[in-house]
């Protein structure tokens, strides 16, 4: 490659730069080589997958011991199980729970949802309790101004109601 041919003027810093040659990139020597070999060939990974419902009922309680064992050991707080078990597969699910003391909820009628973990809030008597003392904090009577007793009490008359409904017909 040649150096082009014109003069070109540097500055008292710019002494030990050097003009770029003529040429195209692939004349130009690299550092390192292009492209590398890989040493082992890649592969693909493909995993299939099957839902819990198309187990059979060996791998299916197997399963549902490990996910329990996980929970117990606090791999993760919770499991959310898909709307697709059946009242059997739910039912297994529920006294695996039982036994390891582990909470469960379902939500849903049609679609039924499970969820089992450690910190799952189930509606029992201690929630009803709550809900009980909120509803006795909404029915408390406050104090009125006495425009709005007055108003109260002037529509306390009975009303008086017609017949409801569409008209006869006339014949």
């Amino acid at each position: 490659m040649e150096i082009n041919a014109v003069e070109f003027e540097f500055d008292g810093d710019d002494e030990e730069k050097v003009p770029l040659e003529d040429g195209t990139i692939d004349d130009l020597d690299p550092v390192f080589d292009q492209f590398v070999e890989p040493i082992v060939e890649p592969f693909e990974l493909i995993y299939d997958v099957k839902p819990l419902n198309k187990l059979d009922l060996l791998s299916f309680k197997e399963t549902i011991d490990l996910i329990i064992k996980q929970i117990g050991d606090g791999l993760y707080l919770e499991y959310r199980f898909c709307s697709d078990l059946n009242k059997a597969q739910r039912k297994i699910i529920c006294e695996k729970c039982d036994l390891k003391n582990i909470k469960y909820s379902k939500n849903g009628t049609r679609y039924v949802v499970m969820t089992i973990g450690l910190n799952i809030v189930i509606n029992d008597k201690e929630t009803l309790k709550n809900a009980k003392e909120l509803n006795t904090f909404s029915q408390v009577e406050y104090p009125r101004d006495e425009n709005v007793n007055k108003i109260l009490i002037e529509n306390e008359e009975p009303v008086k109601r017609g017949l409801s409904g569409r008209p006869k017909k006339k014949i």
